[in-house]
Formats: structure tokens, sequence, C-alpha cells
């Protein structure tokens, strides 16, 4: 399974491969740090990720209108996004669920909450 990871926080960046790697989940994950690069590079890869995993609050482009491209364009709209955020916002979430995402996820805080996300991004991928 190849994943890609848009996510500014290089702490939430090693912390989202470590959870993979202590549930055992094998893959290969791709970073991106700045919201304006998550499009050309979904444009410019030889082969597409099996899932993206968005963080809301990102620079320059923000994850929401990353989202709502995504699946507006051919073939990226059939690539199934988790939003991974800090937000717990109800209004966001919507906006999300709304805009084709399939799983919404507030950055988790234990142990116990990264094996769900883990789990979550099995699923849907």
């Amino acid at each position: 399974m190849h994943v890609l990871l848009a996510e500014d926080d290089p702490d939430d960046i090693d912390l989202f491969r470590e959870a993979l790697a202590d549930n055992n989940v094998r893959c290969s994950v791709t970073s991106i740090t700045k919201g304006d690069e998550v499009i050309p590079f979904l444009q410019e890869c030889p082969v597409l990720p099996d899932i993206i995993v968005l963080d809301l609050n990102l620079p320059k482009v923000s994850g929401q209108q990353i989202l709502q491209q995504i699946k507006t364009l051919e073939p990226l709209e059939k690539i199934p996004v988790l939003i991974l955020t800090t937000s717990g916002s109800k209004y966001d979430y919507e906006i999300c669920m709304s805009g084709g995402a399939n799983k919404f996820i507030t950055k988790p805080t234990s142990n116990m909450g990264f094996t769900e996300m883990t789990e979550a991004l099995i699923a849907i991928a």
C-alpha cells in the first residue's frame, strides 16, 4: 500500500509513521508539507497512492481546498481520502464529509487513538 500524507508538522509525520510501524502496517509513505504541492505531485506521479491522508491546516492551500480539487479531477477522484486534523469542529467534519472525504479523524493523543487511526486507514484503503 502507498500512502500520500499531506502534513506540515514534522512531529506529526514522525508519529504517523511510528503508528503504522507499531501496528505492523506495511506501506510506503510519501509526505508533502505544502498544500500547493499536493495536486501537482498527484498529477505527475507515475503511480497514484492507494490513499491520501490530509491535514486541513496546510500552508499555501488548505486541506479543504485540496479535497475539493481531488474530488473534481479524474482519476484522482477515485482515491480514498482520510482527513487527519487537530480540528474537532462539526463544521469542518460536515464540509469534508460532504466534499467526498471517506473518513474524518481528529489527530490521536494516545496509543489507542493511533491504533484506531491505522485501522481506519487500512479499512478505507
